[in-house]
């Protein structure tokens, strides 16, 4: 009874579906860059026909978003024609035949049946009818990389990752749906054993057959072949464990038949993908209000990358630099791409027998090259675990004068025009700020020196040269300096002495004129400058210029703003006692 009444309401959605199609005549024919390069589902959400793909166009299905496309089918994946340029066309032609015909006029097939007429369906599967309206061919029972809302992986079929995310051909992993119930996670190109895999569901042993189903609420599950019932859900929460995902277990007709008949208008759709780096995940997509579609991840079958065999090639391991999964390759060996770590590594030595061991729970197993499923595990904390490797010596013509030449390093290449549009536009607006700013600084570091030496020559300040030097002073700029020798701050045998500012008033100077210009004056005026000029103490006046101007003689000493030590000794109403004046006697000498 279950098995019927699914099979009526599997019916009745096929009619649904059949009503919200576009229907695709004979003749109708899609260009790669013209307006019509694809057939569109009804609602808009999928589209069938050319997307960009390299350098050239592939053929296929995504789920469109305003700025971006999610392929979640490709036609001819692992068979494809010469590059589809712009110049191919893909038509359902008059005899009924999908055909995608290149530049070169090389024909192949999409679909190896005779059709009345095609759609794209609002489920995201392309179809293809007889003349009575009957589906002869889907895209639902191809599935590569991605099943949608309604697919099922049928016993014995496979999801294939792709090579990456721009080139949609088969790539280096793979699920399984197995005949014993199984759903398990491969490398590519081995065999189906325990060794091999990853990551499974742990439904084996049941002697049932499963196909896996993703319903319109997306949840992912197991049904029983034999009576359509849900034996297991896989996805219960946001969960890497291997051991048990399940929540549902037994006979559940009616949930299954519920979600069966449900149609996809909450404006979320489910994808359940194998991603390019080997980790099976289920996706949600929700439109928001400006025509982006917003995916998040709701479920993962695994969350350490390292943990997924194959990630890294042949001689690398796998390993972690900050959060990003990187391979490196182990010692003795180098990158056999320079541009793809995870191809693996080649040895860089011509030794003929190469050894290595892994030591590992107090046990030394010995290893034969290449070795495989290497990853760099920081969790085993409990044991000790290391991998021994016997390194033979470099070939002769790989070694210089300064020793063996070091293993070449990844390098990253570009391919992505955009990518390189967004590098080259980055590098100009940086070497334009840098000119701008070296400009900026060089202006700026000018004036700063200009107005120091300005400011230089207003203050007189010339730090060492002006201690070392006697500066020459004109008498009118002396004159002007004591105000006409208004403040006189003593007088001697040879002349009087007078309070000055120097440096628009910025330096009091104490300015000695010579009145009486005779042989002893001069004397004086000579001997005061060979003496004092060429004295530097930190308790003696510092002579700092002179002006000898015709008959005038003038000397300009430091201002003493406590007075002489004269005045200190003998007209000060305190005079300093026996001490302070061996102190005073000890600073001057």
């Amino acid at each position: 009874m279950p098995s019927s009444t699914l099979h009526f309401l599997c019916l009745a959605k096929t009619g649904v579906q059949q009503k919200q199609s576009s229907h695709i005549t004979l003749g109708s024919t899609l260009f790669p860059d013209a307006y019509n390069s694809s057939w569109l589902s009804p609602s808009g959400r999928f589209a069938f026909g050319f997307y960009q793909k390299d350098n050239g166009f592939g053929v296929g299905i995504w789920l469109l978003s305003k700025s971006h496309k999610t392929v979640v089918w490709t036609a001819n994946r692992d068979d494809p024609p010469p590059p589809v340029t712009s110049k191919a066309t893909l038509k359902l032609t008059e005899d009924g035949k999908l055909v995608l015909t290149t530049e070169q006029g090389e024909k192949s097939l999409i679909a190896n049946e005779t059709a009345s007429s095609a759609s794209m369906l609002d489920s995201g599967n392309f179809v293809l009818y007889n003349e009575n309206k009957k589906i002869i061919w889907e895209s639902f029972q191809y599935p590569t990389d991605t099943i949608l809302e309604g697919q099922n992986l049928c016993a014995g079929c496979q999801l294939v990752s792709s090579v990456s995310e721009t080139n949609h051909s088969t790539g280096r992993f793979r699920l399984v749906m197995q005949e014993d119930g199984n759903l398990v996670l491969y490398p590519i190109n081995t065999e189906n054993t325990p060794a091999n895999a990853y990551w499974s569901s742990n439904t084996f042993g049941t002697n049932h057959k499963f196909h896996l189903y993703l319903n319109s609420t997306g949840l992912l599950q197991l049904i029983n072949e034999t009576d359509l019932s849900i034996y297991r859900t896989i996805r219960e929460s946001m969960s890497w464990n291997t051991a048990a995902y399940g929540i549902r277990v037994g006979f559940d007709s009616y949930y299954y038949n519920n979600n069966q008949n449900k149609n996809t208008t909450n404006g979320t759709i489910y994808r359940a993908t194998l991603d390019v780096d080997g980790i099976f995940r289920l996706y949600s997509h929700i439109y928001n209000g400006s025509g982006e579609l917003n995916a998040s991840v709701v479920w993962y079958a695994l969350k350490d990358t390292c943990n997924v065999k194959g990630y890294c090639g042949f001689n690398s391991y796998c390993t972690y630099n900050d959060t990003k999964p990187t391979c490196l390759c182990l010692l003795g060996s180098d990158f056999v791409d320079q541009y793809e770590s995870t191809f693996g590594c080649k040895r860089n030595y011509t030794e003929a027998q190469c050894k290595s061991a892994l030591f590992k729970g107090g046990i030394c197993m010995k290893q034969k090259l290449p070795l495989r499923y290497v990853k760099r595990d920081f969790q085993l904390e409990d044991e000790f675990t290391a991998l021994l490797m016997k390194v033979g010596k470099r070939p002769p013509e790989e070694l210089n004068e300064i020793g063996p030449i070091p293993p070449k390093q990844p390098a990253y290449h570009i391919k992505s025009k955009k990518v390189v549009v967004k590098v080259l536009l980055l590098t100009f607006s940086l070497v334009i700020f840098s000119c701008v700013f070296l400009t900026i600084f060089g202006l700026f570091v000018y004036k700063f020196l200009v107005l120091r030496y300005k400011r230089l020559l207003e203050d007189g300040n010339w730090g060492l040269t002006k201690e070392l030097t006697l500066q020459l002073f004109s008498y009118d700029e002396l004159r002007k300096a004591t105000n006409g020798f208004k403040e006189e701050l003593g007088k001697g045998l040879f002349g009087a002495v007078y309070k000055g500012t120097l440096y628009k008033g910025r330096k009091i100077v104490a300015v000695k004129r010579l009145e009486k210009l005779m042989e002893e004056g001069e004397r004086e005026f000579q001997a005061e400058m060979r003496a004092i000029g060429r004295t530097h103490h930190r308790n003696l006046v510092r002579l700092l210029g002179y002006c000898a101007e015709d008959s005038k003689r003038l000397l300009v000493y430091e201002y003493m703003a406590n007075g002489s030590l004269a005045n200190l000794l003998f007209k000060a109403t305190r005079r300093p006692d026996w001490n302070e004046r061996i102190r005073i006697a000890l600073d001057v000498a």
